[in-house]
């Protein structure tokens, strides 16, 4: 991952059926919250050295230079 703000989207969910009903678009949201609950993630965020934010705290944040085209 390069360094700056890198953003990863996920749409963590139980499963059941009001979830479901909610996300009609077919999507395995347990398996995203299977991922983020998984022991491993926060190890190896760590060993990388990546911090999650959310984006209360990304707004706070002055905003980097653009990236040359």
């Amino acid at each position: 991952v390069p360094p700056g703000i890198t953003e990863l989207i996920v749409h963590p969910g139980s499963g059941d059926p009001g979830c479901r009903r909610f996300y009609s678009d077919g999507f395995e949201h347990g398996s995203d919250l299977e991922i983020l609950q998984h022991p491993d993630l926060s190890q190896s965020l760590s060993a990388l050295q990546i911090k999650l934010r959310g984006f209360r705290q990304l707004a706070r944040r002055p905003l980097p230079a653009p990236l040359p085209a």
